[in-house]
């Protein structure tokens, strides 16, 4: 269940939030708005299984629909296209997350989607190769011959090519919700590029702003009114917005 908003709580996740990752904001999101669960059973959740929570969430707290911005890679032209968030939950359908099995050759490889902590956890490396092997080696449970005997495998280096496009192919399809991209074009020059959506930095962005407005409501109502902070937190948003509107507004009743 979706937690409400409330001052204190918003307040206490912007402080908890400065200076972190978008990865560990995420995850400090899905807390915040699942306080229900915890920490460790929302850090287990697939990558894709993740995104429909913080979906969900930003449904939840702004509505469904979505305005994003940005600038041509090619031209540096600015562009704003809408979407929502039932259009990209479609994407899939599935209730949970699962593992897979997977043939290549004379083995069976057993892997499960990626978690954030998998990939909070990358480690620097310089090429592609590599970078898909150590994902790939995250996500692997076991290789199995056709016999049953387990093969160990300990080291990303040990990642066959072979199984690395196997696992990339197959658990990109269990969990599409994993990597949310958006393909766009340039009005302007007619460039055309594949663009990567992060819905922990959009919600992030969104509360920032909310923030920063119970703020200002703060330090107008707290000046003009001499309430105190747990006074103004105490009133109903839409009635303390309505009294800082009308401050910003020119108002000076008393």
């Amino acid at each position: 269940m979706i937690s409400d908003i409330t001052v204190d709580s918003l307040m206490t996740l912007m402080e908890a939030g400065a200076n972190r990752s978008s990865l560990e904001r995420g995850q400090l999101l899905l807390v915040w708005g699942y306080r229900e669960q915890g920490w460790q059973e929302l850090a287990a959740l697939s990558l894709g299984r993740r995104a429909r929570c913080l979906l969900d969430l930003r449904r939840s707290f702004f509505g469904k629909d979505v305005t994003l911005s940005g600038h041509c890679r090619r031209c540096g032209a600015s562009f704003e296209f809408a979407t929502d968030v039932d259009e990209i939950l479609s994407a899939d359908n599935r209730t949970e997350s699962v593992r897979v099995k997977v043939p290549v050759g004379d083995l069976e490889l057993e892997a499960r989607p990626l978690t954030a902590p998998d990939i909070a956890a990358f480690p620097d490396l310089d090429s592609d190769q590599e970078k898909c092997a150590y994902l790939a080696f995250q996500s692997l449970v076991a290789v199995r011959k056709t016999d049953g005997t387990v093969l160990e495998v300990s080291d990303p280096a040990q990642m066959q090519p072979d199984w690395v496009a196997a696992l990339g192919g197959i658990l990109e399809d269990q969990d599409p919700l994993s990597s949310i991209v958006f393909c766009l074009d340039c009005a302007d020059c007619g460039n055309s590029w594949r663009a990567h959506f992060d819905i922990a930095d959009l919600l992030w962005e969104e509360l920032e702003s909310e923030h920063a407005m119970v703020l200002e409501e703060i330090h107008l109502l707290a000046r003009h009114y001499g309430w105190t902070e747990a006074d103004i937190v105490a009133i109903p948003p839409v009635r303390r917005r309505a009294y800082a509107r009308h401050l910003m507004g020119g108002g000076t009743d008393g």
